[in-house]
C-alpha cells in the first residue's frame, strides 16, 4: 500500500481565509481541493475604519502622553542634579 503525504496551504487575509489541499503521488504533485471562505471585516461602520486603527491611534497618544511626562522629569532631576534650580522651585514652576 502506497501512503499519500498530504499538504495543506492556508492564506490568511483581513476578510477572508485561502486554503488548498494538495497530495504527493511518487514525486508528483496534485491539487487536491482549494476554496476559500469570506467574512465581514471588522469595522467601524461609522467612518469605515477598522478597530486595529483605533486602537493604534489611542495607543500613540497615550505613548505621547507618557513620553512627554518623562522628558519632564528627566529635565527636572538634571536641574536638581546640577544644583541650578532647587526641587521646591521646579515644583512651583511646574
Amino acid at each position: 500500500m502506497n501512503a499519500k503525504k498530504y499538504y495543506l496551504g492556508l492564506d490568511l487575509g483581513i476578510s477572508s481565509v485561502g486554503w488548498a489541499v494538495m497530495t504527493e503521488e511518487n514525486k508528483d504533485y496534485y491539487i487536491d481541493d482549494f476554496g476559500v471562505r469570506l467574512f465581514d471585516s471588522s469595522e467601524n461602520p461609522k467612518d469605515g475604519r477598522t478597530n486595529a486603527e483605533q486602537r493604534r491611534i489611542f495607543r500613540g497618544s497615550r505613548r505621547l502622553i507618557r513620553r512627554r511626562k518623562q522628558r519632564i522629569n528627566d529635565l527636572k532631576r538634571f536641574l536638581q542634579a546640577k544644583g541650578i534650580i532647587k526641587i521646591e522651585e521646579i515644583n512651583n514652576f511646574f
